[in-house]
């Protein structure tokens, strides 16, 4: 009985790569609401006063071990 396909027809098969990373663990996280902006807060460390700039001149001053943008600086 001949069932119309050979074994040379399995190439043409998708290939599925076996060393992946299952699916579920490729989903980025969920940001919640909100999340943007207290990291801004943390980061003016004014608040809403002058826009959150340290200075009338619009400049950011920078101190000792200070955490600026998710980096440390020091000077």
């Amino acid at each position: 009985m001949k069932l119309g396909f050979e074994k040379t027809s399995l190439a043409c098969l998708p290939h599925f790569d076996t060393n992946a990373p299952p699916a579920s663990l490729m989903v980025v996280p969920a940001v919640f609401e909100g999340g943007e902006n207290k990291n801004r807060q943390k980061s003016s460390r004014g608040g809403p006063h002058n826009d959150g700039y340290d200075d009338k001149n619009n400049d950011y001053i920078l101190k000792d071990g200070e955490c600026f943008n998710a980096r440390l600086v020091s000077s």
